[in-house]
């Protein structure tokens, strides 16, 4: 019998394309793509290039594209973009944005 795999929420399988195109950075080009060091310089690059590449897609400047890597860290986004720019210390916020987790 085949499986059939129906968590997506949690986490989706990678097809090979996108698997084969992270993994020199699973493997070799694995530096921080934020430190200043040569570690960082490839995967900056793909990362821009990447940013680059879905900006296109989507009709939008590469400067707007933001990475995250996780729901949580998509949800508090915008909440602490909006606690930077208001720059008052006695500002406090609450948002309902909560993504389902099993």
């Amino acid at each position: 019998m085949k499986k059939v795999y129906l968590d997506n929420s949690a986490t989706t399988p990678v097809l090979p394309e996108v698997r084969n195109a992270m993994l020199p950075f699973l493997t070799e080009a694995f530096g921080n793509p934020s430190c200043l060091h040569e570690w960082g310089d490839v995967p900056r690059d793909a990362m821009e290039k990447a940013r680059g590449q879905v900006a296109e897609l989507i009709g939008a400047n590469p400067e707007e594209i933001i990475f995250t890597g996780s729901g949580t860290e998509s949800n508090n986004s915008p909440s602490k973009v909006w606690q930077w720019h208001s720059r008052r210390k006695e500002t406090r916020s609450s948002f309902r944005i909560e993504h389902f987790r099993c």
